[in-house]
């Protein structure tokens, strides 16, 4: 374990957010960040926002979900947590959570300014989108559930 972590670990100083692994026709939904963003803009990412003070995962999903994109999900069940340093000095838990989408809402989705660009991605390539190594493990994550159940 580095310091850092075994360091923010042991004085509860970080911040949780929850990622939602959005899935259609075994395509999953990757937000492009924008290119406004002060961290890590322009790459590609499974979308994802982080808890109000007070708020619980599931609210924050919920939230989370109707201002980045406009819709409502189904979160089928949480799938993955990992931590990930968002710069420095700026440590984040990430609860990954699998979601399903009605076909009828996929129209609905918008863009926000979050990100520059929306797109479902098949499953076989969404690896070659993802940038940080933290990234790539969760989504093999999600495609070892995927692999044991079918949704």
């Amino acid at each position: 374990m580095s310091e850092f972590l075994h360091l923010t670990l042991m004085t509860a100083r970080f911040q949780v957010a929850v990622e939602f692994a959005i899935l259609f026709e075994n395509r999953l939904l990757l937000g492009k960040r924008a290119t406004t963003k002060d961290y890590a803009p322009g790459i590609w990412e499974i979308p994802s926002g982080r808890l109000e003070d007070h708020e619980e995962p599931m609210q924050a999903l919920l939230r989370e979900c109707e201002e980045e994109l406009g819709i409502r999900v189904t979160p089928l069940l949480p799938y993955n947590s990992y931590f990930f340093e968002r710069g420095k000095g700026n440590p984040l838990i990430v609860i990954s959570y699998l979601c399903k989408i009605n076909k009828n809402d996929i129209s609905k989705i918008q863009k926000s300014s979050e990100h520059d660009e929306l797109k479902w991605v098949p499953l076989s390539e969404v690896l070659n989108y993802l940038h940080f190594e933290q990234q790539k493990r969760d989504f093999k994550a999600l495609q070892q559930l995927l692999a044991h159940c079918s949704f």
